[in-house]
């Protein structure tokens, strides 16, 4: 509802004037002629002896209370014709739940009373304190039911400090204690806003600006405009009504970002902008708000509430969107360069394959077993020589022990050494035999670790990893080319949601003047006799204004 749309009738507190009229009191009362009472009176016999004549004193004029207070009201509107003006300090200041402001004016010897009415009050700035020192400006008339009079204030300054100024700093530090002005409290506008909602008059440039700057640099987003009153009365009731049904609709509108603001103007134009109403719309609002208000040197309440404050409307539509050509030139770029890392990566890939590939022991993997060959060779002659030498030492030994024993002729030793010999030949054996096995076993182990390690399964084992590399970088460039494929797809929608001839089936027309291409914003820039061209979603028709 808009402020200031009603007259009420707030005078009912007020004391009935009345009309002046001075000879209502204090008539003189006019003395019957003597003629009319020698009428009325019988003759009286004349005295014999004649008294000395006494002097008629006259009585005073009997007044009632209300009367006098009366008399007093118009002795005082004669002394004091018109408005005058008085400068005190505020007392007794008491804000009336009917909206009337009742106090005092003191000085350092007296005090008047003061009275200023709903109506009047309602167009203060500034809250009045006691202390303050003011400057007041009305009419003196006196209170008649309690024989007292008091200025009926019909303007209230203070002293030495505008109006709007002092209710510019009350205002702030009220919020500024609530904690308004909190930087934590600020919410992060979004990167990429497709909805944008703008609260502004809709016939100032301030709209014109913000819409240019938004079709320039992001002309895939979707401006609406709830058109406000931006200055005089109301205004403020209606910017915050405005943004508070901006946000109970944030489900139907989608709304991702709000810009309020206006063009320059004095401090008075600018003024509902500094309202508590607005202030508290734009704190409480769940969409981030910029605000744009007048120019680089205007700061309002509104700027230090607002999630983020800009210098101009303009500046606020810069801050409220990016470049889209910037942004197209950064994807391609990323697109260009992730290209490039994916084919480097495929070429690094192969480097390192063909290298493994190129080495001696994939090259020719036979030579890895000539070296053990020839081990076990020199192993297997050693082996032999040691058994011959043994066996000849054995065979020198027992010739030996068969000479001496020929020279002694020891029959039962020669029995007995002949069951050592045995043993001495059995247990080497066994320690050959033994070792024998010992070397075997470690050639086999030795040729399990060659299988294991051949040409072929290292060359499988590549082609696996190879296989792997390749499925992964596969399915990296699909994900990308549908990853580019669904922007594109989206791009192409937004392009065809743009476009005004979608706009037209969803029951939209266009209005044109015939021989022009001036889109008709306004009826009040037809006349009549224009001929107006109106398109369809499926077809034109032409009329004239009547």
């Amino acid at each position: 509802m808009r402020q200031g749309s009603f007259n009420f009738n707030d005078n009912d507190d007020e004391q009935p004037s009345f009309e002046r009229r001075p000879d209502f009191f204090n008539k003189p009362v006019k003395a019957k002629p003597k003629e009319a009472e020698s009428n009325n009176k019988p003759a009286a016999t004349p005295p014999t002896v004649q008294n000395p004549v006494k002097k008629e004193v006259k009585k005073p004029t009997i007044l009632s209370v209300t009367g006098l207070n009366r008399s007093i009201k118009f002795a005082l509107a004669d002394t004091f014709p018109g408005k005058i003006m008085v400068e005190g300090e505020i007392s007794n200041y008491k804000h009336h739940g009917s909206g009337h402001l009742y106090l005092s004016l003191k000085d350092e010897n007296s005090t008047v009373a003061a009275v200023m009415w709903r109506t009047t009050a309602g167009r203060l700035k500034f809250v009045p304190e006691n202390g303050m020192a003011v400057v007041a400006t009305g009419r003196l008339e006196v209170y008649e039911p309690q024989g007292k009079y008091q200025l009926i204030l019909e303007k209230l300054e203070p002293s030495g400090v505008g109006a709007l100024e002092l209710a510019f700093r009350q205002l702030a530090e009220k919020l500024e204690k609530e904690g308004l002005f909190d930087k934590s409290k600020k919410k992060p506008l979004p990167p990429y806003p497709m909805t944008i909602a703008i609260v502004t008059s809709q016939t100032g440039a301030a709209v014109k600006d913000i819409c240019q700057t938004l079709g320039r640099r992001w002309r895939f987003a979707r401006k609406l405009l709830y058109p406000v009153t931006v200055q005089g009365t109301g205004s403020a009731m209606e910017i915050a009504a405005a943004i508070k049904d901006i946000n109970a609709r944030l489900d139907e509108l989608q709304v991702d970002v709000m810009i309020v603001g206006r063009g320059g103007g004095s401090l008075e134009d600018l003024w509902p902008f500094n309202e508590e109403p607005v202030a508290r719309a734009i704190a409480g609002s769940k969409i981030p708000i910029i605000s744009g208000v007048g120019h680089e040197i205007d700061t309002t309440i509104a700027d230090m509430v607002a999630d983020v404050r800009a210098a101009t409307p303009t500046a606020a539509a810069e801050l409220a969107v990016p470049v889209a050509d910037e942004l197209l030139m950064d994807l391609a770029e990323y697109s260009r360069v992730l290209n490039y890392d994916l084919k480097e990566m495929v070429r690094s890939c192969r480097e390192s394959l063909e290298m493994v590939i190129g080495r001696p022991f994939f090259a020719q993997p036979m030579s890895m077993l000539n070296y053990p060959r020839q081990q076990l060779d020199e192993l297997e002659m050693r082996l032999g020589h040691q058994m011959a030498s043994q066996i000849n030492r054995n065979r020198q030994m027992l010739e030996k022990c068969h000479e001496a024993l020929r020279k002694i002729e020891p029959h039962g030793r020669i029995g007995k050494m002949k069951l050592e010999l045995e043993e001495v030949h059995h247990r080497a054996y066994r320690s050959l035999k033994n070792k024998i096995n010992r070397e075997n076993a470690g050639l086999a182990n030795m040729e399990i670790r060659l299988e294991r390690r051949s040409p072929s399964n290292q060359v499988a084992m590549g082609q696996n990893q190879f296989e792997m590399v390749r499925s992964r970088l596969d399915a990296a460039l699909i994900g990308q080319i549908r990853e580019e494929k669904n922007s594109l797809e989206q791009l192409k929608k937004l392009l065809n949601n743009l476009d005004h001839k979608q706009v037209l089936k969803r029951g939209y027309t266009v209005t044109r003047v015939t021989g022009s291409d001036k889109i008709v914003n306004n009826a009040a820039d037809l006349s009549a006799g224009d001929r107006l061209k109106t398109e369809f979603a499926d077809g034109v028709v032409e009329s004239e204004v009547i």
